[in-house]
């Protein structure tokens, strides 16, 4: 996630994704960050050089969260309403393949007793990297596997395959009929798999649109996102018909006054958040992505090159940019009004790191 996190901002409002689910943060600490633009991760990690996983959600979701609960750098859950149903999102890691046996045991021992948690009258959706092959064979699993997976189930995939039987969970990405590279979610290499997936409850299922894997976007090198479309609730239109009346008289009172001016604050917070995020930077993340593509379609020595000095280009970028945004706050704070403002950015950054 490091110097990625306006990268992944761009990307969601292009996709237009409201949730999203990530692996190997390798950040340290459990707290929320702002991302930018109104985007907050809720992260958990206990060694930056390994694990962390993490949930970020839009401006309008991030304030409907309910609980947060955080069990290991492997396992984070989110509570939240959304239009008055309970939603539990779960982001997990699980163990890689050369992990011991004890390790993944003690991994999907301590899923389950989180899901156990959750009452099956709420909803629950799952993104993971389960680091496991659960291939096409779905005979006596039908309800729970598709048989559009990608190769032969492995004996990690066998260990998620049970874990979705044990609790009711479909293999959303498994039971779509797709191109394989639209399957696909990791590649090193000469070597892809497909070893990312979404799950949610069985009785879900007539509300799945859609779930793919991105082109494209090289946010990640080996990891391309996997994206699932939901239905969602009709909007009601006769509250949309009017424009409300903005009752400018109610700024005379000073708790008022107080309320407003912490909302201006919090707007303005935005926009300077990601101040450093210029048309110079976006162009290097361009070609970044273009190079990603060609690569993607052609895996050769001479693509894969241009990508490494493309993607070190767009690092550099990134890095320079930020450090000339924080000279110029450095500066600023040299002045009396500075310093007042760099108290109200402490203040209100104390406040953003809160869960809820």
């Amino acid at each position: 996630m490091t110097g990625r996190g306006q990268e992944i901002v761009d990307f969601m409002e292009k996709r237009k994704i409201n949730i999203m689910c990530v692996q190997e943060t390798k950040w340290k600490g459990a707290k929320a960050i702002e991302l930018g633009n109104g985007f907050k991760l809720f992260n958990t990690g206990t060694d930056r050089r390994r694990n962390g996983v993490g949930i970020i959600l839009d401006d309008n979701l991030k304030k409907e969260v309910l609980s947060v609960k955080r069990s290991s750098d492997r396992i984070i859950w989110l509570r939240v309403d959304m239009g008055g149903e309970i939603v539990n999102i779960v982001s997990a890691y699980a163990p890689q393949t050369g992990c011991n046996v004890e390790e993944k045991d003690e991994f999907y021992e301590e899923l389950d007793d989180e899901l156990r948690e959750i009452p099956t009258s709420e909803k629950l959706w799952i993104g993971e990297d389960f680091n496991g092959l659960c291939g096409n064979d779905n005979v006596g699993k039908e309800e729970y596997i598709g048989k559009h997976g990608v190769g032969v189930c492995n004996e990690a995939g066998e260990q998620f395959v049970d874990f979705a039987v044990r609790h009711s969970l479909r293999v959303v990405n498994t039971f779509f009929k797709k191109a394989e590279r639209y399957k696909l979610t990791y590649r090193s290499g000469a070597l892809e798999f497909q070893n990312d997936y979404i799950l949610c409850r069985t009785n879900e299922k007539a509300n799945i649109r859609n779930c793919k894997v991105t082109l494209g976007e090289s946010v990640m090198s080996q990891h391309r996102p996997l994206i699932c479309t939901l239905r969602g609730k009709k909007l009601d239109l006769k509250k949309l018909a009017g424009i409300p009346r903005t009752k400018w008289w109610k700024l005379a009172d000073r708790n008022a006054q107080n309320e407003f001016a912490s909302a201006a604050m919090e707007k303005n917070k935005k926009d300077k958040e990601t101040g450093w995020w210029n048309e110079k930077v976006q162009q290097y993340i361009k070609i970044k992505k273009e190079t990603k593509k060609i690569l993607d379609q052609e895996n050769n020595v001479e693509n894969r090159e241009a990508y490494k000095v493309a993607k070190k280009a767009a690092k550099r970028s990134v890095a320079r940019a930020k450090a000339k945004a924080y000279q110029r706050l450095y500066d600023d704070m040299e002045t009396l009004d500075g310093q007042n403002r760099a108290l109200r950015i402490a203040k209100q950054r104390d406040k953003n790191s809160k869960d809820i």
